[in-house]
């Protein structure tokens, strides 16, 4: 959307409008590729794999809670139909499970092109109070998470020469945050 408002910006009024907008509908035409979207299975994860399927992707929808990512691809599922959606149980901590849902969503949606490392969890604990197994559990999912998939996507992305992988965060690793010391690390 930047470069649409630039463009109308920099035109003064909106000429050229219509050869922008055409352009912009084109710029992220996702028919045909495949996404893996870990921690799908609600919030922003739910929303970018709904964002990725609006342009034409084909999604497998991870989560740890298998459930929840039913309910997010069931939702795709009805409202882009030609697309294929597969539910995949995903413990971003468990290098075995990471290996097994790439396979599984390679099988059943076809090659990955674009990884969206969400996954993550946010916890409320005064840092003197915090356990060393708040802080692990923490960090296994924000970081060994996005190493795990990453490890697992990116080499057939670079053998067939394309591929995105796309890793969220938070600004709170910038700024800090009361009582989440662990979540901004």
């Amino acid at each position: 959307m930047f470069c649409f408002l630039r463009a109308v910006r920099c035109s003064g009024i909106i000429e050229g409008y219509e050869t922008v907008w055409e352009g912009m509908k084109t710029m992220f035409d996702l028919t045909g590729r495949n996404a893996l979207v870990t921690g799908a299975g609600g919030g922003l994860g739910s929303a970018i794999a709904g964002s990725l399927a609006s342009q034409g992707a084909s999604v497998a929808v991870t989560d740890i809670l298998e459930e929840a990512a039913a309910v997010t691809a069931d939702d795709l599922s009805s409202r882009f139909p030609d697309q294929r959606f597969e539910v995949i149980q995903l413990d971003v901590t468990d290098e075995a499970n990471v290996k097994a849902a790439y396979e599984k969503a390679e099988a059943e949606v076809g090659n990955i092109d674009i990884l969206v490392n969400v996954a993550g969890i946010a916890t409320i604990v005064r840092f003197e109070e915090m356990t060393f197994a708040e802080w692990r559990e923490m960090l296994g999912i924000h970081l060994d998470g996005t190493f795990l998939c990453t490890r697992y996507g990116l080499p057939g992305m670079l053998e067939r020469g394309f591929g995105r992988v796309i890793c969220i965060s938070s600004i709170v690793s910038t700024t800090g945050v009361a009582y989440e010391t662990h979540y901004g690390a």
